[in-house]
């Protein structure tokens, strides 16, 4: 059984980078972790079932990958974040104060309204819509950073090797018709398996990227730490309400625990499924990201809810 694959010289080595600020980062103590007696791979593997596609599991407090798990495909994988854009877009009319909490937008094409944590819940095209009618290209660019879609790696391509932050891809100029489908869909966006790893780190701790790769430098270098951006914590707040009640109430359903309270964004398209998330939400232990070549984004939820079965459940 054949559930890994080397990969790519470039991103082992941006591997490697985050291992070595996993060993340099110490954040305020924290209870021990579980022991699971079941292997972790063995469990994402089985939580696959027959489905081609990638597990992740991420350490939640410094965002280096555990292990990667895949099943019919390699485990090294490119994507668009579908619908879990709609993390970047609120995170950025929140922290622009474009709206708050309790502001309300339609939801879909009957008019109803409601709220931002509602709206990352469920399926609410026509409130994404609205925001990106209030938003810039760059206001949601820079949010993406900030949230988490930018992971720090070795960038060769340039006459010095250096490592520098490497961003998802986007367009570099959008009509309102698509920034508005970026905005909901996530269409024109690209990110790596390492992006949404690092999304997933950043929205269970409420540490950046930025923030946790100054810290390896301060401490592996004696030099000051570069610049870093922080959470707008009460939007961020916002939105991991959001992301708890979408696998409470919402699509993301089938992820669900019965006894820890699981945080996740879900979405698809015509280039697969992606789940991402953490739990227990309150105090998080795991990141989990499923990516399935092909379905929809309530079979990665469904596959993340036999993972998160099998690693907390009694057996």
């Amino acid at each position: 059984m054949n559930i890994t694959s080397k990969p790519p010289r470039m991103l082992h080595i941006s591997c490697c980078l985050w291992l070595i600020l996993a060993a340099c980062y110490r954040p305020a103590p924290v209870a021990p972790p579980r022991v699971v007696k079941k292997d972790l791979g063995q469990i994402a593997y089985d939580a696959l079932i027959n489905r081609a596609g990638v597990v992740i599991l991420i350490d939640p407090r410094y965002g280096n990958i555990l292990r990667r798990v895949a099943r019919g495909t390699d485990v090294q994988f490119s994507s668009s974040p579908f619908e879990v854009a709609q993390i970047v877009t609120a995170y950025a009319a929140l922290d622009g104060g474009i709206i708050n909490e309790k502001s309300l937008l339609p939801c879909d094409e009957t008019g109803a309204q409601t709220d931002i944590v509602r709206a990352l819940s469920r399926p609410c095209p026509a409130f994404f819509t609205e925001l990106s009618q209030r938003l810039s290209l760059a206001a949601f660019a820079r949010a993406a950073e900030i949230i988490g879609f930018t992971y720090y790696g070795i960038d060769s391509s340039q006459a010095i090797t250096v490592v520098r932050p490497i961003s998802a891809q986007m367009p570099a100029r959008a009509s309102a018709e698509s920034f508005a489908a970026l905005a909901t869909r996530g269409v024109g966006m690209q990110a790596r398996d390492l992006h949404f790893a690092q999304l997933a780190a950043s929205l269970a701790s409420g540490a950046t990227a930025a923030e946790r790769f100054a810290v390896y430098i301060a401490r592996t270098t004696r030099a000051p730490a570069p610049p870093t951006v922080s959470f707008n914590r009460q939007a961020l707040a916002v939105i991991q309400r959001g992301l708890v009640k979408a696998v409470d109430e919402g699509e993301a359903k089938a992820a669900a625990h019965i006894d820890h309270k699981i945080a996740g964004k879900m979405g698809s398209g015509e280039g697969g499924a992606i789940f991402v998330s953490y739990a227990p939400a309150k105090d998080p232990e795991l990141c989990l990201v499923v990516y399935l070549k092909e379905g929809i984004g309530r079979d990665a939820a469904e596959v993340a809810g036999k993972f998160y079965q099998a690693y907390f459940g009694k057996g």
